[in-house]
């Protein structure tokens, strides 16, 4: 995929050997890049820090979602959120 490309496809998900990764421009109700680096956990993956929705903003991106498969995902989510202190 080239920068043209990656800049103006607003989902992207590559197939990894460790699984998929999504990319997205915007998170709603959290908002576009900013606001989501803003308020992203730093995550040391593969010798650098990568910016990763915090669980609780996952949570309640699935729920503004509201789609089938994203009310499927809340409560494994939420059990594991509820486990780690991240509601």
């Amino acid at each position: 995929m080239d920068a043209r490309t990656f800049r103006t496809t607003p989902t992207f998900t590559p197939t990894t050997r460790e699984g998929d990764i999504g990319f997205l421009h915007r998170v709603e109700p959290i908002g576009g890049y900013a606001k989501c680096y803003a308020a992203a956990l730093l995550v040391p993956a593969f010798g650098v820090a990568v910016p990763t929705l915090r669980l609780a903003d996952v949570i309640r991106a699935k729920r503004f979602a509201d789609r089938p498969k994203d009310r499927a995902a809340l409560p494994e989510l939420e059990a594991v959120a509820a486990k780690c202190g991240d509601s």
